[in-house]
């Protein structure tokens, strides 16, 4: 190999490693922590400010990133051609090899890894990139000025701002995350699932969580105290509903300390309270704050038809945000003790092994050194797909994102 092959193969290299960097560095900041970007912005890290300036206009950080690894891409191209024509090969066959390079090389080595640590991949090489962003300052304005006059041409927004802002999701998983050098909190666990539940409050609806009507729950207008009483001795509920003529005909909501004065014979709907009417598509987060304008710990549901269908007292919603309340019947000394159910709802990785999600969620699992996106592939039996789910009992595993390999981020849930 003559010294000007070996010149020309030198900057084919050096071409391929700069596309890498800006390649990578593209997708370490767009992955990179939003609430985590905003805290350093926030203490004053100075490459977490240059990183926060890009971000504020996608033009930057994109404009600086493609002009990058374009540019490269020409040079490079050019470099593997006359590296061929210097070994007498015909240069039209250097893409055969160069394309191939360019995209393991230069695209998804370091696409991989910068989404695998995208905060040490940013703050690394963020002084380059902010450097590039500077001195490509009137490249990128002209660019800017032409891409917002065509999308004003094409009927599209005229704001040139964009604000940071996060999903719901990315809020979540960032609460979830454990960081290796915080010290560990008493309790996390059952924040991070509360904290969930929280989240997921606002799509539920009143019919989802409801206790459906039952007649041998209910009492007729005209019953006395004394069949009230029987009822709720052989029962012990907490309260009754009262219907007249027919049980989807709610009329009343008695509840027993509202009869400590009253006699056997008395009719118990002198002493019920009126009822509190929602809708069964009634949203629950909606439902929780006329809970506490109205005073009221109980209201009946009604269907499409202004029907009763159930009932939703506030205990019910509490229970879940906080996890469900069962009796602990096995103890005659304390039957009425209620023990908190562990209710889960977690976001996990793909690249969690098996172990580890076993040790940490108390199953027995096998295939240790696997892991769980290895483990749904086996189980499903193909690459899975968002919203597919196994279960796992008492777990249910949802496959939330994937990758061209397998299931990058899983809910795992309470198998109810």
């Amino acid at each position: 190999m003559n010294s000007e092959a070996l010149g020309w193969l030198a900057l084919n290299l050096l071409t391929l490693i700069i596309m890498s960097f800006f390649s990578m560095i593209e997708m370490a900041c767009v992955s990179f922590n939003r609430v985590r970007l905003q805290y350093y912005v926030s203490k004053g890290h100075r490459r977490a400010i240059w990183l926060n300036w890009l971000m504020q206009k996608p033009s930057r950080l994109f404009g600086t990133t493609l002009i990058g690894v374009n540019v490269t891409m020409m040079i490079g191209s050019e470099c593997s051609r006359q590296f061929y024509e210097s070994l007498g090969f015909l240069p039209e066959i250097a893409p055969l090899t160069q394309v191939l390079i360019v995209i393991v090389v230069g695209e998804l080595a370091p696409m991989f890894a910068a989404r695998r640590h995208p905060e040490h991949v940013t703050m690394l090489g963020m002084p380059l990139l902010y450097a590039s962003a500077k001195l490509l300052g009137p490249v990128l304005a002209a660019i800017e000025l032409i891409t917002h006059g065509l999308n004003r041409l094409f009927g599209g927004g005229d704001s040139l701002e964009h604000d940071i802002f996060i999903t719901r999701d990315d809020l979540q998983k960032i609460i979830e995350e454990q960081d290796d050098s915080t010290a560990p909190i008493t309790g996390t666990e059952d924040f991070n699932t509360i904290v969930a539940h929280i989240f997921t409050l606002r799509d539920k609806q009143a019919d989802q969580i409801m206790e459906p009507i039952r007649p041998l729950h209910m009492l007729p207008s005209n019953a006395t105290i004394a069949h009230m009483r029987h009822i709720m001795l052989n029962s012990n509920l907490p309260y009754l509903t009262l219907f007249h003529q027919r049980p989807n005909n709610v009329v009343g909501i008695v509840f027993p300390r509202d009869l400590i004065r009253a006699g056997d014979t008395d009719l118990v709907r002198h002493h019920a309270r009126p009822p509190w009417f929602i809708t069964k598509n009634s949203r629950i987060i909606e439902v929780l704050g006329q809970f506490r304008r109205n005073k009221q710990s109980l209201a009946v549901v009604l269907d499409t038809q202004g029907r009763a269908v159930g009932t939703l007292s506030l205990d019910a919603v509490l229970q879940e945000i906080f996890g469900r309340v069962e009796r602990q019947s096995n103890d005659p000394l304390t039957p009425d003790c209620p023990l908190m159910q562990r209710v889960v709802e977690r976001t996990v990785s793909g690249d969690m092994l098996v172990s580890e999600f076993a040790t940490e969620f108390e199953i027995d699992l096998e295939g240790g050194h696997e892991t769980m996106s290895q483990l749904l592939t086996k189980v499903l039996g193909h690459t899975p797909d968002p919203g597919e789910f196994i279960v796992l009992s008492p777990l249910k595993l949802l496959v939330k994102e994937t990758t061209l390999t397998g299931a990058k981020t899983i809910s795992v849930t309470s198998h109810r």
